[in-house]
């Protein structure tokens, strides 16, 4: 008999544990589900202009790697012998890429403005389209690690001018207290633009002794130069490359150089790290600087300028 009744009874326990599981399981997987998140549209924007940071950082750091790749590449693929227009055009090739990895640096250092971001990455690949030329005109080859380190500096350029957009429109969403519009410390213009010019337009961030120089003219800028150059031997350098080069580097300070009258036959270099120089002369046909260097006489055009950056 007991026998029985634990057979006609085990079938309905059976099924009464089986639905509490199943109520257990629903109310478990109930419990799980993840909770609305309200996304207001502040916090939005920050995380979109955030996430274009991150990209825009991996993207000059992987040109940054191209370039170097390239530069050592480069130094390897030396020939023996050569002739002295491709030996000049490497020279080149070096040089640019060398100031391309310092405006690829420029353009991710925080609190970079985007335009100027966009100027350095603009640079950067200006340098290997002359990188290119010289080669071309020496008849040397391209090396395939150049022509890539030129493809991903474009992308680079061209992520950057993207995102530029992409920052503007939220800029325009969100309103002028949102997030969006900031890519890597970008200052924000409009309204707030005039009140941040002072007397005679200047920004009001610019020195006023910066402000004075520009306005002054030019024979009371050589009465207050900081280099003189003079090829009598009154000055303090007897020529131009001699000033440039004894100039400071890195300066925030404007550096006044006074060219005295004077035909100087000299090709000027000045290099990326001479910032902040003025040049003043004696006026137009009395300081005169002439540079005489041509392709004929092994010169690439990257350095025939007169007056070179």
């Amino acid at each position: 008999m007991d026998h029985l009744l634990d057979r006609r009874l085990g079938a309905p326990l059976v099924v009464i544990f089986s639905c509490l599981a199943l109520i257990l399981a629903g109310c478990s997987s109930a419990l799980a589900a993840p909770r609305p998140v309200f996304a207001f549209p502040a916090v939005a924007a920050k995380a979109q202009a955030m996430a274009r940071h991150e990209r825009l950082r991996v993207a000059l750091d992987a040109a940054a790697t191209r370039v170097g790749k390239a530069l050592g590449a480069l130094a390897a693929a030396t020939p023996a012998s050569s002739s002295p227009l491709a030996a000049a055009a490497r020279e080149d090739c070096a040089e640019l890429l060398d100031e391309a990895l310092q405006l690829l640096a420029g353009a991710g250092a925080p609190g970079a403005a985007r335009r100027d971001a966009l100027t350095w990455l603009s640079a950067a690949l200006t340098n290997h389209d002359t990188c290119a030329d010289s080669l071309a005109e020496a008849g040397a080859p391209l090396h395939a690690h150049l022509a890539a380190a030129r493809g991903v500096v474009r992308d680079s350029l061209a992520m950057y001018a993207s995102t530029a957009a992409e920052a503007a429109t939220a800029t325009t969403t969100t309103g002028a207290g949102g997030a969006g519009g900031l890519v890597m410390g970008e200052e924000r213009s409009g309204k707030n633009e005039t009140k941040r010019r002072g007397p005679c337009g200047f920004p009001r961030r610019q020195p006023v002794r910066d402000r004075r120089l520009l306005l002054a003219p030019a024979a009371a800028l050589a009465a207050s130069a900081d280099i003189v150059v003079a090829k009598d031997g009154t000055g303090t350098h007897a020529t131009i490359a001699d000033a440039v080069k004894a100039a400071p580097e890195c300066s925030e300070r404007r550096t006044v150089i006074h060219v005295k009258e004077g035909r100087y036959d000299e090709n000027v270099k000045v290099g990326m790290k001479k910032t902040n120089l003025l040049f003043v002369g004696d006026g137009k046909g009395v300081t005169v600087v002439a540079g005489n260097r041509s392709v004929a006489d092994n010169y690439t055009t990257f350095r025939t300028a007169t007056f070179g950056t």
